[in-house]
């Protein structure tokens, strides 16, 4: 009684089966109006330098909130471990045109899913079946290489569980040129 649905904290803000206190929650996880603690709970930047460990040690990057420690090998809800996992990037054309575009959507397909549907398309990719491990910093060249290969903006599928990754990826990306999105490719 009084848990938040998609949410691991009681209504008196404390965290059921994990180390959160509520006296270190912010205003809206008390409220429960956002139940993604791991994405917000510092602010992007500061998530980023600060907590990505934190973050993967006691998983809550999705509305699952499975608190599994991910920097041990256990693997969560999503079926990933720390380890980033992509099992496909290339140009994508079969999206809507205001996704991909005139010369298709960068996509990248990574291993794993919070969502776990039973009609799934990408069931092999979904459930952790397939993929590679790459780096973050081969993540960010990827990025690159979808832009040079004319991508108007990158496609992340099923990446919830990746995200201190991808915004590091991304960073890193803008820095040695990533422009995209690219509003002149979209129809």
């Amino acid at each position: 009684a009084g848990r938040k649905a998609g949410s691991c904290y009681d209504a008196g803000g404390k965290c059921e089966g994990s180390r959160h206190e509520a006296s270190a929650l912010p205003d809206w996880k008390r409220s429960g109006s956002i139940p993604y603690c791991g994405i917000i709970l510092n602010g992007r930047r500061s998530m980023k330098r600060n907590s990505t460990d934190t973050l993967m040690s006691d998983c809550c990057l999705c509305p699952r909130e499975c608190h599994a420690d991910r920097l041990k090998g256990r693997r969560g809800y999503c079926r990933a471990a720390a380890e980033l996992i992509a099992a496909r990037a290339a140009l994508h054309m079969w999206e809507e045109t205001c996704i991909s575009g005139k010369n298709g959507s960068g996509t990248v397909f990574f291993s794993g899913c919070s969502l776990g549907c039973v009609f799934c398309q990408n069931h092999n990719i979904s459930r952790a079946e397939v993929g590679k491990a790459i780096t973050t910093e081969r993540l960010a060249q990827i990025f690159l290489e979808l832009q040079e290969q004319g991508a108007g903006n990158i496609n992340l599928v099923t990446p919830t569980h990746y995200i201190p990754q991808i915004i590091e990826a991304i960073e890193w990306s803008r820095k040695l040129g990533l422009k995209l999105p690219d509003r002149k490719s979209v129809v």
